[in-house]
């Protein structure tokens, strides 16, 4: 059997997903989490090779299963794209994956990218509190 990722619901971004959950719904989905959690890792000896499609899945099989994992980068012929700056900015629609978030808009600004807000008013706000003032 393959495995492509561990499950990032219950791995990862498990607070993400719990955060904003009210009592006793929260409970009954921690509950569930754990569960699948215990799960996953009851399981992996059914496992024979893990595949990651990016050094980032790698590294998170590698961190939570303590397994090597191969790279097989999907196939996109990146020749095929160009940046493409567009005059009055760009939009960089953030909603997930907040542990990505300020990194991403950092590593945008590195190549001159005036990024157009196009998240929560919140999210402005945490971007400010790390440094940001686009």
């Amino acid at each position: 059997m393959l495995l492509h990722t561990p499950i990032r619901y219950a791995w990862d971004l498990y607070g993400e997903y719990t955060k904003d959950i009210k009592e006793p719904k929260k409970f009954l989905v921690q509950k569930t989490l754990k569960y699948i959690r215990e799960w996953d890792i009851d399981t992996l000896d059914r496992v024979d090779f893990f595949i990651a499609n990016s050094n980032f899945v790698k590294d998170r099989i590698n961190r939570i299963y303590n397994r090597e994992a191969v790279v097989i980068n999907p196939p996109v012929d990146v020749d095929k794209f160009r940046l493409n700056i567009k005059k009055g900015g760009n939009f960089l629609p953030l909603t997930g994956f907040k542990e990505l978030r300020f990194p991403i808009i950092k590593e945008g600004t590195k190549f001159g990218l005036r990024l157009r807000r196009a998240f929560t008013k919140e999210l402005a706000k945490e971007l400010r509190k790390e440094g940001w003032s686009g």
